[in-house]
């Protein structure tokens, strides 16, 4: 089991870590502190910011009063029409660089938050990648977290089960509380085999939930339909041929001939497949990748 959301929480600004608030495994709710850095940089730079922003607004002001007596002096004829001008445009750069401090002191405001690192959302804290001492770049993980409560199961397809994949229902089953057993749905099918294992990566979201499932538990999922029969067969005997699954069975003579099946549900080795077969027909059950009707077997007896 594994959750469906998870995401690596960083700092928006780089630093040195003062405290870490959460433990490994620890709930957290939106809001909570997680980790704090060092802010004396950053109170250094939002004091430079407030003195230019007083600055700036008492230039301003400066230059709203210096206007209004060159607009007084030029009506009434003591004042020319550039020393006017100048007072205008003397007042236009003390409005500017106001407003350009008042940016600087929000972004400095901003600055000094980002060193309180909150949770967005409620989660589950599952890994913890910094300590306490540790000098961090920004965006640098520092955690990892499980966001909301929503698991799912992750199983591995062998090739030759998506065609019939959608179309069946799935339920879960958990090896350490095998009375749990739960509905599921397919969320999402790999497009690409695995180049090891040549399997499928397949995630099923749960449809019910139950208090005692954890993430790093073991599942098994079954794939059926409702009110369904046939012949139980090993996983490894299933083939796939001309976009259909098949399984081989032995002939006279010890040859062997494609029978087309219905794959209806799927077990953790075996699979219940509906087609033309009967109890007691003897099917290959190894290397079925690698064979064709030219090919001539030999029937294992057993001990």
């Amino acid at each position: 089991m594994q959750p469906r959301y998870t995401a690596s929480i960083g700092f928006r600004l780089a630093g040195k870590i003062q405290e870490r608030k959460i433990e490994l495994g620890q709930r957290i709710q939106k809001g909570d502190l997680l980790f704090r850095l060092d802010p004396e940089d950053v109170e250094l730079q939002l004091r430079v910011a407030e003195s230019d922003h007083v600055s700036a607004k008492s230039l301003l002001t400066q230059a709203i009063a210096e206007e209004r007596r060159q607009s007084q002096l030029r009506s009434s004829g003591s004042s020319s029409q550039s020393e006017h001008d100048l007072a205008t445009a003397t007042l236009a750069v003390a409005s500017a660089r106001l407003d350009s401090a008042s940016r600087r002191l929000k972004l400095a405001n901003n600055q000094r938050s980002y060193c309180d690192l909150v949770a967005d959302s409620d989660g589950l804290v599952l890994a913890l990648q910094a300590e306490a001492g540790q000098v961090v770049n920004i965006g640098q993980p520092v955690l990892q977290v499980m966001q909301k409560s929503e698991l799912e199961a992750v199983v591995n397809l062998p090739e030759g089960f998506e065609s019939e994949l959608r179309k069946s229902k799935a339920t879960v089953r958990f090896w350490s509380r095998k009375n749990i057993e739960l509905r599921a749905e397919l969320r999402e099918l790999s497009p690409v085999a695995d180049p090891t294992s040549r399997t499928y990566d397949a995630k099923f979201r749960l449809l019910e939930t139950a208090d005692e499932l954890t993430i790093g538990m073991t599942a098994t999922v079954a794939l059926h339909e409702q009110d369904s029969d046939g012949i139980e067969v090993p996983l490894t005997s299933i083939s796939k041929r001309d976009n259909s699954a098949v399984v081989w069975r032995v002939i006279e003579g010890n040859r062997v001939e494609a029978v087309p099946i219905e794959l209806v549900q799927y077990k953790s080795e075996t699979a219940i497949v509906r087609g033309p077969l009967v109890s007691g027909n003897q099917i290959v059950s190894a290397g079925v990748q690698r064979i064709d009707e030219n090919v001539t077997v030999r029937v294992w007896e057993g001990a």
